[in-house]
Parts: structure tokens; sequence; C-alpha cells
């Protein structure tokens, strides 16, 4: 299922400018500008920055509704701006932008209906930010993306918004949270909306694009605070594409907390009476799953982790994952001493692999490695007998480095190479 909804990004921020009201009802004049959306999980969404005054200047009495449509046809579901706010930025993550089209966006109030037109123009996205905890845990810092003006970091539990924050600089203070688990968003925006806080009528950019980057964040009366990403996508293995799903969860400083976790996920084709479940083992930073009967369906996903008391969700969405050739040319030496060495074909786009040996349906030992090669030592298995050797590959780096936005696998799994155990 498509996500079917409007999303105001930073409407605390849009109220936040101290806009002047006006009591007596005076006529309104509407401004827009769009662009794109993108959380790099391969679907591009549509953006959209508005302003709604007063011809005074002033900011409306009333809440707005905000439309997107482009020749007629309606976009997408209804986006609200708020009372007393000087701008709202808007998007729409399942409405694909279209370069050189012209958009109209209709705000009402109920009793005045305004219409800006608004085309977006040939442009590049902005990269997804890449939220890290600080070494003691009391910040979450980015490096700066390339073309963002500004950035909004919002931290909710349920309903309740706990750090709300607009800056130029990419970063943003934690240490005022209270312990619980938090869902996490990191926004990096083309302008600073906060240049729109002046009165009269702002002069709109051409152009207004975001990047949207998903986390959870578990914060400790005792003990450093944790990190929480998660990333959706397919597997293929012969048949139709299963689910695939990683997973990161680490101190500030990369290292694991040392529990063992349980984790759920609920989305399309998981409802939470049947979510996925797995288990994030103890001293494990991050992991891969999947699950060859759940098709990777578009659209958002939750993962909640769960270590006794505490517990900590983050989201994903799933797009459109581009397919990995399935591995192939697996061969099994045996260079002596009982050590037994597995070798194939490099898969293009991958940069991990988890070669694992098999016992008819009993998992036996396996490996991430980089390369193409994967050596286990002796007694690692029963001499004589027969093995099955499989192959993942995978384009997230497994060993390390940036958590994904999006990861796409594949199996040898109907054609399992074998070897006897020296």
């Amino acid at each position: 299922m498509l996500e079917a909804r409007a999303i105001v990004a930073i409407a605390f921020v849009a109220a936040g400018c101290g806009g002047r009201t006006q009591d007596v009802r005076e006529p309104h004049v509407l401004r827009a500008a769009v662009g794109t959306w993108d959380d790099g999980s391969g679907r591009v969404g549509t953006a959209a920055l508005t302003t709604v005054r007063t011809q005074a200047g002033g900011v409306p009495v009333d809440g707005w509704t905000v439309r997107l449509t482009r020749g007629g046809e309606l976009l997408g579901a209804q986006a609200a701006y708020g009372a007393g706010a000087r701008y709202a930025l808007s998007w729409w993550p399942d409405v694909a932008p279209a370069a050189g089209s012209t958009y109209d966006v209709v705000a009402s109030d109920g009793r005045e209906t305004l219409t800006a037109a608004a085309p977006l123009p040939d442009g590049a996205l902005l990269a997804v930010p890449e939220p890290a905890l600080a070494l003691d845990g009391s910040r979450l810092g980015w490096p700066a993306v390339s073309g963002a003006s500004a950035y909004a970091c919002v931290l909710t539990a349920g309903a309740t918004v706990h750090l709300q924050e607009l800056s130029t600089a990419p970063g943003c203070d934690i240490t005022a949270l209270p312990a619980g688990g938090y869902l996490g968003s990191i926004e990096a925006l083309s302008v600073d909306p906060e240049t729109l806080c002046s009165t009269g009528q702002p002069e709109l950019p051409g152009r207004v694009d975001v990047s949207h980057a998903r986390l959870g964040l578990l914060r400790r009366d005792t003990g450093a605070p944790l990190l929480l990403r998660a990333a959706g996508g397919r597997i293929d293995y012969g048949l139709v594409p299963g689910l695939a799903v990683w997973i990161g969860l680490a101190r500030g400083d990369g290292t694991a907390d040392g529990g063992t976790w349980s984790v759920e996920v609920t989305g399309p084709n998981l409802p939470a009476g049947d979510p996925l479940r797995f288990t994030l083992p103890a001293n494990f930073t991050r992991l891969m799953v999947w699950v060859y009967g759940v098709a990777p369906d578009p659209g958002l996903y939750t993962l909640t982790a769960r270590s006794g008391a505490e517990a900590v969700a983050t989201q994903f969405a799933i797009g459109a994952p581009d397919p990995l050739t399935l591995p192939d040319g697996i061969s099994a030496q045996t260079p002596g001493s009982g050590t037994v060495k597995l070798t194939w074909n490099a898969v293009p786009g991958a940069r991990s692999y988890l070669a694992a040996a098999w016992l008819g349906n009993a998992y036996v030992a396996g490996q991430w490695v980089a390369g193409t090669e994967a050596q286990f030592p002796a007694g690692t298995f029963t001499m004589g007998v027969t093995y099955d050797v499989y192959v993942t590959a995978t384009d997230a780096d497994m060993a390390g480095g940036s958590p994904p936005t999006r990861v796409s696998a594949s199996e040898n799994s109907y054609t399992p190479a074998s070897f006897v155990a020296p």
C-alpha cells in the first residue's frame, strides 16, 4: 500500500516565525514553489513551499488546506497550512515529480480559495542526510548536504514532539531529552524557511527540494544512547522477489550495546497482528534478513526493536530497488589441513556476500565478505559429509560504512553448489 497522505514537514517552524494575524477578514495572496522530495528508497516525491498572506502582509487567522494539482488532476491527499503560519513545507512521497511541468497549488480556508501556478524546472535531487550519534551521545550530527540551506531535526515519541529544531548548520543537541525511545526525522532543505518570516509578500525560490532521513533514538537513564537505522528492499532468488530488511543498532562509537534485541517489522503485507519477527543477536551492530514469501511492496514500514523494558522504533520506505543478478560460478576447494575455500563470480552492484554452508535444511556455517571468496577453517565441517553452498549478494556494506537507504539482494536458492568436507 502506498502512502496516501501529504506531510507538513515543519509546520512548527512555520508557526514559530511570530507572524501578525489579522482579526479583520482580508483577501489573501498565495505564493508557491515546487520541487522534489527524496528519502533514498528509490521513489522520488514532490515537495511544495507555500505562503499565504493578507494583502497587507499579515498571516492567516485560520488554518488552510493545501492541494497539489497538475493539468486539473488532483495529486495526492491534501496537506495543512497552520493558523498564524508564515509558510508551510509539504511533500507527497508517492507523487512523482514531472520536470518541465507546471503545477497548480490550491489553498483554501473554506471561505476563500486561491490558486498559484508553480513550474518545476530541471534540477538535481538533494542527497539524503547521514545522521550519526556523537561519541559522547550528546548530539545528532551529519555531514553538510551539498545544495542544502537549512536542516530540520524532529524527534517524537507517540504523538508528542519532544525536539524540533531548524538551523542552517547540520546537527541538533539531544541532551535535554528524557530517557526513552524516539522516532527521528532529519530533513535537508534547499531553502532556509526563516528567510520567509518577514512581513509582506516574500519572493519564493524557483524550486524547493527536500531530502529526508529516518532514524530511531534510544536515550537511557544510564548507559550510552543507541541509534537505530533500517532500510528495505528486495531479494531475487529465481522466482518472484521477496522482502529484504537491513537493520543497524549501535552506540555513537559504532559498538554494540551487548544485548539481544527482538525485532518486529510492520507495513504493506505485514499487519500488526502478523509482523515479520527476527532477532538481532548480542554484539551485532548490523544485520540483514530476508523473507521469500513476502513481497517487497512499495510503501512505508515500521521497525521496532525491544530488549527487556527498552524499545526503540524507526521507519523505512521501499520504492523500486534494482534487482541484482543471481550469484553463479560457485565452487569449493580444499587446499589442505581440513580447510574449505569457496569462490564465486562477482555480481555487478554487489558490495557484500554471505557464503553459507547447509546440511539439508540445517544451517552449518557462514560469513559475510566483501570479495568473492570465503575460507572456513579446519573443524568447521564433518569429514566425508556433503554440504550445500548458497551465496547471497547485496548492495549493502555489511562490514561497515554508511547505512543504506534501500537494499537489493540475490541468492542462488535453486542452484546450490556442493562439496564433500575433507
